[in-house]
């Protein structure tokens, strides 16, 4: 058997939805789980995922149990699972859907699925978003396929779909099942297509094509798909049982609106999650989001899909954020400059405190005063001196109006008197490559961005902005040492629109705790110079509140201006 599960008890929400299922899937055998809507199927294929754990009993695969395996483990196994949801990426073309989901070592290569598949070739430049039901369907069976399963679930592929794309999936699926791809797919056996059905054929039996009246246990002939039903008296003539799959949920009908949100958080993510980063790639907030986002994507079944929406200081890609579905499928990176730009920033479309709800802290880490190599000063002291021996001569570079590279340098001119021009980029990547041309004199970058080019020798660090020497710079002194009380950190974390349920809040903001608990990620985290600020929610929102009162002083002590 490549599928053994023996008495599992699941939870859903607030119910005890399986109670003591046991099923067996021999190798290259198709099964069909049916049964009314509640009855525990869907369950049962998130189950074998991991994303639905069970709290009791055992489910073996290929004879290993991975009952308490995380789902991106099961995944690597060879299990694959094609949602209700299809989880396609909407705003990627079919060919880039099929090209992210391929693993190195799978037997599938994207001609060998299209072959499969020939109704998605003349649409593989076609958004996700503008296929058919059918073609979506199609192509998310694809994209598990190009993950290399030996096993296959699929929640209702012929959910909602034309009769005669029904008969197209299940031929494909056919056509799977002669390659030797096992496949355990479930569907509702209610009134809600007359597709396959024939004259004397079952009211309750009509949601896969070619039913004829099916008994409670066989095999449909024409199809070679054994179908299994909610009926726990039944034994299966290939050896597998359904037992209380049907268990009727008494609450269901009194759920409330809060056993409803519980639902959805448990389910959670369903489907890929976009992180909005509201800069260009290669700098501290998008390196840190992409570190972040892979171990979420792994733990937690669904892909974190990072966006990068640079300019308007920031605020373009908040507003972004602010104005999404309030669901936890938005998150923001969120970094200094939306505690400063609150009152950099006169006219702003939002509140960011009222507005965006905090998920989790990240890391908080230094900014390094760096010059090029061939700006003459050599420490802190002679920078000012040669600062005020030439004002006004030396440009400035930050990553943006109103970020904390910006505010940095502000802080710096007003504690010390020099005159400096102000020379904002969209990102900290483009002023680097700046900084290291010679084009512009120093920056107050923060660490993450400006690491790979400090240890590369490419450009020079004066001095750390922290109260603290960074061990991972030896040697290079503190700002204060030369300036005292200065202090400048940069920190990060995530937030989502206002209104997103707490509980998918909770369980983003656990994940998140436990990879910034993980020795190799903080090993990552501290070659990068940040230092993890693990906590609650209300820690993290305690966070942003103090950081804006402290920004708004400097702002308004410097007189910083938008450029």
């Amino acid at each position: 058997m490549i599928l053994e599960i023996r008495n599992i008890d699941t939870f859903y929400g607030l119910g005890h939805i399986l109670h003591g299922l046991s099923l067996d899937l021999a190798e290259g055998e198709v099964v069909a789980l049916l049964g009314r809507n509640g009855a525990g199927k869907t369950t049962t294929l998130r189950s074998i995922a991991g994303l639905t754990p069970p709290r009791a009993g055992e489910i073996r695969y290929k004879g290993r149990s991975i009952a308490a395996l995380a789902p991106h483990g099961i995944s690597r196994m060879g299990i694959a699972l094609v949602p209700e949801t299809r989880g396609i990426f909407s705003y990627l073309t079919a060919r880039e859907n099929l090209a992210i989901a391929r693993r190195r070592d799978s037997r599938w290569q994207m001609d060998s699925v299209l072959e499969r598949f020939p109704g998605l070739r003349g649409r593989l430049e076609s958004k996700g978003r503008l296929l058919s039901g059918g073609e979506q369907e199609m192509l998310a069976i694809a994209r598990a396929l190009m993950t290399g399963p030996e096993l296959l679930l699929l929640d209702e592929p012929s959910q909602g779909l034309a009769p005669l794309v029904v008969n197209a999936v299940m031929d494909t699926i056919r056509e799977l099942k002669s390659q030797r791809v096992s496949m355990l797919l479930v569907e509702q056996n209610v009134d809600r297509r007359l597709t396959g059905r024939s004259p004397g054929g079952s009211a309750d039996h009509r949601d896969l094509p070619g039913s004829r009246g099916l008994a409670a246990e066989t095999v449909d002939s024409r199809r070679d798909i054994s179908l299994r039903y909610e009926d726990a008296t039944h034994r299966s003539s290939r050896g597998g049982s359904v037992i209380g799959l049907a268990r009727t949920l008494a609450l269901v009908l009194v759920v409330s609106l809060a056993g409803i949100g519980s639902a959805a958080a448990l389910d959670y993510p369903t489907h890929a999650v976009r992180w909005i980063v509201p800069y260009p790639p290669g700098g501290s907030t998008d390196v840190l989001a992409r570190m972040v986002s892979q171990w979420l994507s792994e733990k937690m079944g669904q892909s974190f899909i990072i966006e990068n929406k640079a300019g308007g200081g920031n605020n373009i890609g908040v507003e972004l954020v602010v104005k999404s579905a309030p669901d936890g499928y938005t998150m923001l990176l969120v970094n200094p400059a939306n505690g400063i730009n609150a009152t950099l920033y006169k006219n702003l479309p939002f509140d960011f405190i009222r507005d965006i709800a905090p998920v989790a802290g990240l890391v908080r880490a230094p900014n390094v005063m760096e010059v090029n190599n061939s700006f003459p000063a050599k420490n802190v002291a002679e920078f000012i001196a040669y600062c005020k021996a030439n004002p006004g001569k030396i440009n400035m570079a930050s990553s943006g109006s109103g970020t904390s590279v910006h505010l940095s340098g502000e802080l710096f001119k007003s504690m010390t008197g020099c005159d400096m021009l102000h020379v904002p980029f969209k990102g900290a990547a483009p002023a680097l490559v700046e900084l290291i041309s010679g084009q512009v004199h120093v920056i107050f970058d923060n660490l993450p961005s400006s690491a790979a080019h400090l240890k590369g020798g490419r450009i020079r660090a004066l001095a750390v902005t922290s109260a603290e020497r960074e061990p991972s710079l030896p040697g290079v002194p503190t700002v204060a040492e030369t300036v005292p009380g200065y202090e400048a950190t940069a920190w990060f974390g995530i937030g989502m629109p206002k209104g997103t349920p707490a509980e998918i809040i909770e369980k983003v903001n656990a994940e998140t705790n436990r990879a910034l608990a993980d020795p190799q990620m903080q090993a990552r985290l501290a070659q990068l110079g940040g230092r993890p600020i693990p906590g609650t929610p209300q820690d993290f929102g305690k966070v942003i509140a103090s950081e804006t009162a402290k920004w708004a002083k400097v702002v308004v002590s410097s007189g910083a201006k938008v450029e």
